[in-house]
């Protein structure tokens, strides 16, 4: 009798992406099928999620919205040539939002690759074009687990983006050998100074009206936000981005209102500005015009946007909620019973509110019964519109960021 040995399966490269968004607690991956991306997308069909869309664009952006909803990462798989071409806008987008997405396209032969013979879907510098839309972007070589590793390590980075990586097909269809690295997040972020923490506790000290203004990266560090404004006797201000870093129905919370006509009257009143992982838009600062208090505590992890739109009178270089935690270690400071500084804020609150709704007249009732319908935990996805840049970026109830979903590059259509 004839044995028949059975080698076990090859491991391709998709079977090696899949592994990969494992490792990113990724369970769906979006896309249009390509000859030069099969390999990819008959293992994310085999073994997680493959949702199929009718083009680039639109898995990008979908991708993008999965990641965020879930404040995880994103996976888009796309075409050569015409097919990545497609998803540079909403790269872009991702990009503006600092949005962690990995986005594999294909690429030709690699025998084929950079002589321009017009190899099908073939394009120049398609490399060049990814780079200028990501945070990163390679082309996967001889050893696509270093490739891999390194897009992980990206993707974990405290400052991050879209990821962009290129695979001819050839490789794509090879054994993949080596490990991904198991470690979790391969960046660490920076340490905040002693020198920049001493000076914003003499200004904390001395404050009387402060408020604080909440961007985008303050939206992971709700609990330390909150005994931080408690302690601080502070109202809360925030970006589009900042929504939700602590509920908006929260009586502190002045909301996305700065450069509104109230708003502008609080931030005069104000001695001390604490801003943290904002960078200050020029949609949310009347085009820089907006007056901020001359004392000025910018919080950022990265060291480039401190004082970079407005002037600070210390700048702190960190991840959030480490900072507000050395903050708040700190004892003998803070001012919690100023009374009638928190009754102006509620007051400015409500006065915000009262505005917009006068001004909206009818959209009102739309946008509170939405509040209703959706509930705490229902997405509020949202695009460029009239109604949105009115109320919806305002007036629509975020409580959760993760729900707060809509395009921060300003790209109509992506939503």
């Amino acid at each position: 009798v004839d044995l028949v040995v059975m080698s076990e399966p090859r491991r391709n490269g998709g079977d090696l992406l899949v592994e990969l968004l494992r490792l990113l607690d990724v369970d769906a991956a979006f896309g249009v099928v390509s000859v030069h991306n099969l390999p990819l997308v008959e293992a994310l069909n085999r073994d997680l999620r493959w949702v199929a869309t009718r083009g680039e664009a639109a898995a990008v952006n979908a991708a993008d919205g999965y990641g965020r909803s879930r404040d995880g990462v994103g996976c888009a798989v796309t075409s050569t040539g015409t097919g990545a071409g497609n998803a540079a806008g909403s790269l872009i987008e991702a990009l503006a939002a600092g949005a962690p997405l990995l986005h594999v396209t294909g690429q030709i032969d690699s025998a084929h690759l950079g002589f321009g013979r017009g190899f099908i879907h073939e394009t120049r510098d398609q490399l060049g074009l990814l780079t200028a839309c990501s945070s990163w972007a390679t082309t996967i070589g001889d050893d696509p687990v270093a490739d891999f590793n390194e897009a992980r390590s990206r993707l974990r980075a405290p400052i991050t983006g879209p990821v962009s990586l290129e695979w001819p097909i050839d490789r794509q269809y090879r054994a993949a050998a080596g490990d991904l690295a198991s470690g979790e997040d391969l960046t660490s972020c920076p340490e905040p100074d002693d020198a920049g923490i001493e000076q914003a506790l003499t200004l904390l000290a001395e404050a009387e009206r402060p408020l604080v203004w909440a961007g985008g990266g303050a939206i992971r560090c709700g609990p330390e936000l909150d005994s931080f404004l408690d302690r601080l006797g502070a109202g809360l201000i925030t970006s589009n981005a900042g929504r939700g870093a602590l509920a908006e129905s929260d009586p502190r919370v002045v909301g996305n209102f700065a450069s509104t006509t109230r708003g502008v009257e609080l931030l005069d009143a104000a001695d001390l500005l604490v801003s943290i992982g904002t960078h200050f838009r020029s949609n949310e600062t009347r085009s820089y015009r907006l007056g901020l208090p001359t004392h000025h505590i910018q919080i950022d992890l990265d060291p480039a946007a401190l004082g970079r739109s407005y002037p600070c009178e210390v700048g702190i270089a960190g991840e959030a909620g480490q900072v507000l935690r050395r903050l708040l270690d700190t004892p003998n400071w803070g001012r919690a019973e100023r009374s009638e500084w928190r009754s102006e804020i509620g007051r400015a609150r409500a006065a915000c509110r009262n505005q917009l709704e006068a001004d909206i007249g009818p959209y009102a009732p739309i946008c509170y019964s939405m509040t209703d319908v959706l509930g705490p935990d229902g997405l509020r996805v949202r695009d460029i519109t009239i109604p949105n840049s009115a109320w919806g970026n305002r007036l629509l109830q975020i409580t959760d960021p993760r729900t707060n979903i809509y395009p921060r590059g300003g790209g109509i259509g992506q939503a």
